[in-house]
This record gives structure tokens, C-alpha cells and sequence, in this order.
């Protein structure tokens, strides 16, 4: 079964913070203009499995994480460092599980950048619901 991304947190973002148009991301939508729909030709698929899940995953949630902090830049997000250090509260958590929900279209639990409190271990939390069995999304 062959699933197309929807728009990424990182892709939205950019939109909003400036008045050029974006710059094409791999990981994001193909144009501006199919900006709302996930289920254009145009997307690109989310890999199923392995290195190339991880990267996707690691890119998407470091978009919907520089969202939530008002970043211009996935980039500036070390996946290796605590939310809490970058600077997420518990209020953003909200927005970020949010952002992530839309993004991923998976189910995520209020409690989840509790027990996996860096981008890293949500990739690993992600990976299992993404690449795995997603009958409980």
C-alpha cells in the first residue's frame, strides 16, 4: 500500500514566516499550489521502511518541531537534544503533538514527548507506528 506524505510542519512554516515562495524540500509537498492536498499525484511517497523511513521521519519531526518554535529552519533542530533544552514547554507540547498528528497521520498520545523527550527517540516512537502495524492510528 503506498501512502503520499502530507504537507510538512517545516513547509507550512516557511510559508507563513516569509513572503517568498518556499524552497522545494524533499520531504515536503512538490509545489505551493498543492499546498492542502495530501492525496495529490505530486507528493511523494513515505517510505515503509529502513534508513529512508528514518531520515523522513527525522526531517518531519524536526519541521514540526522548528514550527512550533517559530524556526525558519528544520536545521536548527539538534535531534539529539532535549525538547526541554530547545526551548518546547508544555503548552508547545500541545501544538507539537498536534502538528505531528496532522503531519504523520498517526494517533500520538498526550504523553509522548514525556517519555521520549528528544526528536532522536520520536523518530524511534514513530518508526514502529509509521513502518509498522498502524491499526491502532
Amino acid at each position: 500500500m503506498r501512502v503520499t506524505t502530507p504537507l510538512s510542519c517545516a513547509h507550512s512554516r516557511s510559508r507563513q514566516m516569509s513572503s517568498s515562495p518556499p524552497l522545494p524540500s524533499s520531504s515536503a509537498a512538490s509545489s505551493s499550489s498543492s499546498s492542502a492536498s495530501s492525496s495529490s499525484s505530486d507528493n511523494k511517497a513515505i517510505p515503509t521502511s529502513g534508513p529512508e523511513l528514518k531520515a523522513y521521519l527525522d526531517r518531519v519531526i524536526r519541521g514540526c518541531v522548528a514550527a512550533v518554535l517559530h524556526l525558519l529552519s528544520a536545521d536548527e533542530v539538534d535531534a539529539k537534544a532535549a525538547l526541554a533544552d530547545l526551548g518546547v514547554d508544555s503548552v508547545m507540547t500541545v501544538t507539537l503533538r498536534q502538528k505531528l498528528q496532522q503531519a504523520l497521520l498517526v494517533k500520538v498520545p498526550p504523553t509522548l514527548t514525556r517519555s521520549h523527550p528528544a526528536v532522536g527517540h520520536l523518530v524511534g516512537w514513530f518508526v514502529e507506528k509509521v513502518g509498522g502495524d498502524k491499526s491502532d492510528a
